[in-house]
């Protein structure tokens, strides 16, 4: 079986410290069943991926530890498959495309419907520990071909893919089945394969009665439309309420009552958070990405900030 992605440093000073090198000292994850490991170093970043491979799934434990943020690992898509992206330690901004920058912190994670092309996961300083997981997408569609057909149509872009999906916060059952993947003991190829195939579907059917619960109710149908377009500069309450054919009464009880915030809040919230990241780690200046987080001017978005960088 053949890797569908690799790992990319946009770094030319990448160096292999080895073809099966030791577990580092700083790192807090094992998964004993791997078949390769790898110990990488770059710059301010010291990279230890282990992998296990056996159709239908490629299994990768990545821990990175940073010095500095700014620092980019890329997951390089080579063919169709299903991904799985769990964060285990630290908090990181996965780009999946130029226009969606997601943060992800521990217990959260994502399934993905992906062909060619790449996600960038953008790193912060300290240890930032995930699994990437890849499905064959034979084997999805025979277990979960109902959630195929419905929510991932193979007519439909990998854009319009992504869209449909979202981030995924892991419960008490699904940290069970997330932890029971990666520190499993047994060496056996069957026993590892079946431990696999049962812990995976758990997890899949956790996140699509997740993804079905979410979509029932209004609150979590606008915080998932929130963070699809925030950066919109048409984007207010009024808008939102609209969208969603309610009062903008109706629409800040029911928000207000689930996540203990007004709608308005949410939004400048994540505005801040991709503003600050663009500026601290990417370099930008207000001028350039004011108008690309929703503001039609420059000084109402610097007042936004400032009020942001306070409250921190």
């Amino acid at each position: 079986m053949t890797s569908k992605y690799k790992f990319e440093s946009p770094r030319q000073e990448f160096v292999n410290m080895g073809n099966d090198p030791s577990t580092p000292h700083w790192c807090n994850f094992s998964m004993d069943f791997a078949r390769q490991r790898i110990h990488c170093v770059w710059r301010n970043t010291d990279f230890f991926g282990m992998r296990y491979q056996y159709n239908p799934f490629t299994a990768d434990l990545l821990q990175i530890n940073c010095s500095a943020s700014g620092e980019r690992v890329s997951i390089k898509i080579e063919d169709h498959q299903i991904l799985l992206f769990i964060m285990l330690e630290g908090r990181v901004w996965a780009e999946f495309t130029s226009a969606n920058l997601v943060p992800f912190a521990v217990g959260e994670f994502v399934v993905a419907d992906r062909n060619l092309g790449q996600i960038t996961i953008n790193l912060r300083d300290g240890i930032n520990s995930f699994m990437v997981i890849t499905i064959e997408r034979e084997w999805y569609r025979a277990v979960y071909e109902d959630y195929f057909a419905a929510g991932l149509s193979e007519n439909s872009t990998p854009q319009e893919r992504l869209t449909e999906i979202f981030k995924c916060s892991a419960g008490h059952k699904a940290e069970k089945w997330i932890k029971s993947i990666y520190r499993f003991s047994h060496l056996g190829v069957n026993a590892v394969d079946g431990n696999l195939r049962m812990n995976i579907a758990l997890l899949l059917e956790y996140y699509f009665k997740r993804l079905e619960n979410h979509s029932e109710g209004l609150a979590h149908s606008v915080k998932h439309y929130l963070d699809q377009n925030y950066r919109n500069q048409g984007l207010s309450v009024r808008s939102v309420a609209d969208h969603f054919h309610v009062t903008e009464r109706t629409l800040r009880n029911h928000f207000k009552k689930e996540f203990n915030q007004t709608v308005h809040r949410y939004y400048t919230q994540l505005r801040m958070q991709a503003a600050n990241e663009l500026i601290t780690v990417k370099g930008f200046q207000a001028k350039d990405i004011y108008d690309k987080l929703g503001y039609n001017d420059e000084s109402t978005f610097r007042y936004a900030y400032t009020r942001y960088l306070r409250r921190k």
